[in-house]
């Protein structure tokens, strides 16, 4: 018998006691990225007159579908010099009072040849108008998309212009996300351009005890009621699904086996850690 089956027939023993609708949202995720949804800003210029710009609009050529186009422009001189942007979704804040650490991923892609062989890119959130980013990936011209994924706690993040940590307690304000792209260059003096996308774009704030999916501080038969009725749905993006698919616990976008898997193992401890 399958875990699809033995979730069944475990459910049909129980009494459904919790709605779905109660799970806890966890999760956003961005494929569309509208541009009244997403905003940018300058994060560093070290060029001579600090005079850099850059680009981000809604485009096609994603992931597949629509992505998120970014361009660089800057002046390199022979000293060296490096240019950083930041984009972030500013229509979804999150509330930082159910979470203790973030999984982010999303995918990234460099367009530029032969004057410019990569970009830089990595997570970014913004708190209170402070901005935090964390390490990130490099994309290299004419590769393949090329997927980032960090699971970060506040520690992880630095602050830019500063020595804050992002706060992740049960009072903190709001945070909103994004990613920041970046370039340099040293040795020669000329005017470059960067090109490159960003899709699939994934936020999951983790609690400590993310099975606990009614937010009880125990892992039991409501969390297994509201499990079993996501995992009979399947698809995280089923408008069915509850906001944030908190049942996604491997992070991959559906409810199925392996999330049966790592749900089991939580269920048969009960108490969170």
């Amino acid at each position: 018998m399958n875990a699809r089956s033995v979730a069944r027939n475990l459910l049909s023993v129980l009494v459904l006691s919790t709605p779905l609708g109660s799970a806890l949202a966890q999760q956003f995720i961005d494929t569309t990225f509208l541009d009244s949804q997403w905003t940018g800003f300058k994060l560093d210029d070290s060029t001579p007159d600090s005079d850099a710009v850059f680009s981000g609009i809604r485009g096609s050529g994603g992931n597949p579908g629509d992505c998120r186009v970014i361009a660089h422009n800057w002046q390199v001189v022979p000293e060296g010099v490096s240019v950083l942007f930041g984009h972030w979704k500013k229509s979804l804040p999150v509330e930082a009072a159910f979470f203790r650490r973030l999984h982010i991923s999303f995918d990234v892609r460099c367009d530029s040849a032969p004057n410019v062989n990569a970009i830089g890119f990595g997570p970014l959130l913004v708190q209170s108008g402070r901005t935090f980013v964390a390490g990130g990936t490099t994309a290299l011209a004419g590769s393949p998309w090329k997927n980032y994924q960090a699971e970060l706690s506040a520690n992880d993040w630095n602050e830019i212009g500063g020595g804050a940590k992002p706060d992740f307690s049960d009072s903190a304000e709001p945070i909103f996300f994004g990613f920041y792209s970046g370039n340099g260059g040293s040795g020669f003096t000329a005017r470059l351009t960067a090109s490159g996308r960003v899709d699939n774009f994934r936020v999951r704030a983790l609690r400590s005890c993310p099975a606990d999916l009614n937010n009880d501080g125990i892992v039991e038969d409501a969390d297994f009621t509201i499990f079993v009725a996501a995992y009979d749905i399947l698809d995280c993006a089923h408008p069915d699904m509850p906001g944030g698919c908190p049942a996604d616990l491997n992070f991959d976008g559906s409810v199925e086996d392996q999330d049966f898997i790592v749900f089991v193992i939580a269920y048969n401890d009960l108490i969170c850690p």
